[in-house]
């Protein structure tokens, strides 16, 4: 590795290196989608130095505040000390950073600076900062990477770590270079909110995509450092609970929130709905551990709303409150009514509607309840069900 760069003589770290690098590329980027939307630069700099400054705050008081032990007994021993004294105490205290209380400094800068800001103009100043983030991100990840601080764990085939100032055991043995496969994915989640950015429907929204699939990261990442020794609770460190809390913020915003899925983005606008494909149901449903199925099955409670209550006068309930509130608080009997009326009201729009496909309350019971005995059972009638919207949107 090159935990140090020599350039016109002094050796500087590698992360510092990259990390600058990464601060050049976020305001190269900041700049041009600004100017883009209209921003002036003097705009667009006072909104960087407010976004530098929230940053580093948010980082330094965020690794101050996980490491509350550490702390605590650092503060516990300040009376009485000198003023060289207080201020090394000071950066020992506030010497780490953590990079998701950054980006919420940030975040919560920025807020302040538009706060003067038109609704739609701070919406794409928030926009240009969550496509900016992930390129910085990427950059930084591979400084760890370089300087060996982010090593992985142990693997059969890695990339072996020599640097003098590792832990014990970290030289010399084939890892998993983690900060590489994290600045792979964060350059990948900038090319997607890229993608997003320059679409209508995800105006304001920016902030809430890149939170969702960067606390996954995040989350995931740690179970695979290999460099983990602070506390940690219920097995997970602060990074890992952060991660969740900041991803179920993101899941929930989508869901009650965000009329269109991420797929829309690059759909071409049409009037009937994509067709529901079982297979790629099946697939997305374990890459995502279950989320797509949500996503779908709330996608057809829309659909059906929209094709069959016109003509019935009736309401489906969404999805969403069905599994997060109405589900477990009816011990599971909602999932079951609200299974039997949605196949009721799909049979009876296919009879009004003359399609010649046997779709009926009968495959309710024979497949999603009875067939849960033969696993394939709910399967076949996913399949059944998505075929019938299919028919009906198409008709």
């Amino acid at each position: 590795m090159f935990p140090v760069i020599t350039l016109l003589g002094k050796d500087i770290g590698s992360d510092v290196i990259f990390t600058l690098i990464g601060i050049v590329a976020l305001l190269t980027v900041w700049f041009l989608l600004g100017k883009n939307r209209g921003f002036t630069l003097k705009n667009m700099g006072y909104a960087a130095l407010f976004v530098i400054i929230g940053a580093i705050l948010g980082s330094r008081i965020s690794y101050a505040l996980i490491n509350y032990r550490a702390t605590l007994s650092i503060l516990g021993g300040l009376s009485g000390l000198k003023l060289r004294a207080f201020i090394k105490t000071a950066f020992s205290i506030f010497g780490g950073a953590v990079y998701f209380g950054g980006f919420l400094g940030a975040l919560l800068a920025l807020r302040i600076y538009t706060a003067r800001f038109s609704k739609n103009t701070r919406k794409t100043a928030f926009d240009i900062f969550g496509v900016s983030v992930p390129l910085f991100h990427s950059f930084c990840k591979i400084g760890c990477f370089l300087k060996g601080c982010c090593y992985g764990i142990t693997t059969k085939y890695g990339i072996v770590f020599n640097s003098s100032d590792l832990p014990d055991g970290v030289a010399g043995v084939k890892r998993l270079p983690i900060a590489l496969i994290e600045a792979y994915f964060s350059l990948l989640l900038f090319l997607l909110l890229l993608k997003f950015f320059n679409s209508k429907k995800f105006v304001g929204r920016i902030n809430y995509v890149y939170i969702f699939w960067a606390s996954i990261l995040s989350f995931g990442s740690e179970f695979l450092r290999g460099d983990i020794t602070g506390t940690k609770l219920f097995g997970l460190s602060y990074t890992q609970i952060l991660s969740g809390v900041l991803f179920v913020i993101a899941f929930f915003f989508f869901l009650f929130h965000i009329g269109y899925s991420f797929k829309e983005t690059f759909r071409k606008p049409e009037c009937s709905a994509p067709p529901k494909n079982i297979f790629k149901t099946i697939f997305l449903f374990l890459v995502t551990f279950g989320i797509y199925g949500i996503v779908v099955m709330t996608s057809v409670s829309k659909d059906v709303n929209r094709l069959v209550t016109p003509n019935d006068n009736k309401r489906t309930m969404n999805y969403c409150l069905l599994f997060f509130l109405v589900g477990w608080l009816t011990l599971g009997i909602g999932y079951i009514i609200w299974y039997y009326r949605l196949t009721k009201r799909i049979a009876n729009e296919l009879t009004r509607r003359n399609i010649d496909y046997l779709f009926t309350k009968d495959d309710f019971w024979l497949w999603n309840v009875l067939g849960i005995m033969v696993l394939i059972g709910p399967i076949i009638y996913l399949h059944k069900l998505f075929t019938a919207i299919n028919l009906i949107n198409d008709d």
